[in-house]
């Protein structure tokens, strides 16, 4: 038995309380107060600022949609990973191995049609 834990616990009032809750309960406030703040300060004001702080404030009013370039990003990376991994099944189960390299990529590729044609009749209805 260890006394010097129980010792020093014992004078620790927040030894019985775990960290990830105080940090939770902590970044909630933090986000709330500075959530507050940016709105009344800086997304409220209806004149809009030049240059970076400008695109920073259409990007936070949702005025600029990133979806199409994190799309055009992603969908490569995610379809090779899907046919490197499939690679995995080939010396195991071959019918595995062809369900995820042609299901796996066709599903990829559905998700990122569907995603894709979402931003697309946003931008339609615009104009």
């Amino acid at each position: 038995m260890n006394l010097g834990n129980e010792v020093s616990n014992y004078f620790n009032p927040f030894a019985h309380i775990n960290f990830g809750l105080i940090w939770t309960i902590v970044a909630m406030v933090l986000a709330l107060g500075g959530g507050i703040t940016l709105y009344f300060t800086f997304l409220r004001n209806k004149k809009k600022p030049a240059g970076f702080m400008g695109k920073v404030k259409d990007f936070l009013c949702f005025k600029k949609f990133g979806l199409d370039e994190i799309l055009k990003f992603t969908y490569p990376i995610f379809a090779i990973f899907i046919t490197l991994y499939s690679f995995v099944f080939i010396t195991t189960d071959v019918a595995q191995f062809f369900k995820l390299l042609l299901g796996g990529n066709v599903a990829l590729r559905l998700v990122y049609e569907l995603l894709t044609m979402i931003s697309n009749i946003e931008k339609n209805t615009k104009k």
